[in-house]
Order: C-alpha cells, then sequence, then structure tokens
C-alpha cells in the first residue's frame, strides 16, 4: 500500500508516484523551501542521473517495495474501433503475479476499472517495464 503525506529522509531511495503517474525509482538529495508554492520541497534524483524536485506531499511513496526492484508491470487497455485505436494504462504493479491477478479480475468483472473502456470488449495486457 502507498504512504502519502510522507516525508522520506535525505539519502532515502525510494519508489514514488508523482501526481498519479506511473512510479519511478528517486533518491532524495535535500529539502528546501519553495518560494512560489511557499511550502517546503524534495529534491531528488533520478537513476539515470538527472534531477529534479517535486512536493512530497499528497505524493504516493511505495516503501515496502525493495529500492532495486528492476520491473514494474504495467497493465494496459487496447482499444480499437472504426474512429482509430486507444492505449490507457489502467494500473501498475511491482510483480507479475499481482499484474495478471488484477488483469483477470478485470476480465472477470470482479473488479471495476479505472477508465469505461470506449469499446467493449477492450484488450488487457500486461507489459513489463524496466525501472526509470
Amino acid at each position: 500500500m502507498p504512504r502519502t503525506n510522507y516525508r522520506p529522509s535525505i539519502g532515502e531511495t525510494v519508489f514514488v508516484s508523482l501526481s498519479g503517474n506511473t512510479p519511478i525509482r528517486i533518491t532524495v538529495t535535500g529539502f528546501r523551501h519553495h518560494s512560489y508554492l511557499k511550502k517546503e520541497v524534495m529534491e531528488y534524483t533520478r537513476i539515470d542521473g538527472s534531477s529534479s524536485w517535486s512536493t512530497y506531499e499528497d505524493q504516493s511513496f511505495y516503501t515496502e517495495v525493495p529500492a532495486d526492484t528492476p520491473y514494474l508491470y504495467l497493465l494496459v487497455l487496447d482499444e480499437s474501433d472504426e474512429n482509430g485505436s486507444d492505449r490507457r494504462e489502467e494500473a501498475f504493479f511491482f510483480t507479475p503475479q499481482e499484474a495478471f491477478a488484477h488483469r483477470d479480475a478485470l476480465l472477470a468483472g470482479e473488479v471495476i476499472p479505472r477508465q469505461k473502456p470506449y469499446t467493449h470488449p477492450g484488450e488487457y495486457t500486461v507489459e513489463v517495464m524496466e525501472v526509470s
């Protein structure tokens, strides 16, 4: 379960979903007061060496996931009809078992999809994504 309103420690490497996006692995390098936002923000580096900053309030931190986890598993809805095609990320997981279990539950109608499919039935696939 993700933790929100979590303030990571300087030097901590953790997965975080910024604004509900697919999680990324970051290492927190510091904190500073942002003059425009008028609040404290965290500064961090990604595994590719790029650095950035973000608020940490209301972000989703996955503190229980080992920092050396190499892959994410994205459940993707692919749809197409006479008007074109669409590809939407439904959910992400840290193990393939969770991703396929969620896919099976969606197909069985046991779980409500995050986004209503435009066409029925849409095709759900699980994609493996290297952690970034």
